[in-house]
């Protein structure tokens, strides 16, 4: 039974002191911001990616709403004239 509870607690607290041992050395840390650093330079630059996307969506959009105004525009003039 004793033998059982010490495997048991040496499973279970392993890891525990593993990790408790990469915190004090500090690559723990280390290793843990640079992949947050990663990730955040990757978020970045897929934010600045969209933001010339929607730039371009908007002067689409512009031109769109330049050419609907211009067709609509002789359709008016003709009903006020009848």
């Amino acid at each position: 039974m004793l033998l059982a509870l010490c495997g048991t607690a040496s499973v279970i607290f392993w890891p525990l002191a593993r990790a408790l041992g990469r915190r004090l050395d500090g690559r723990g840390a280390a290793a843990t911001l640079q992949g947050e650093l990663d990730a955040l330079r990757n978020r970045v630059e897929e934010l600045e990616q969209g933001q010339g996307r929607l730039a371009e969506l908007e002067e689409r959009l512009d031109f769109a709403e330049r050419l609907l105004a211009q067709s609509r525009e002789p359709d008016r003039l003709q009903r006020q004239g009848d």
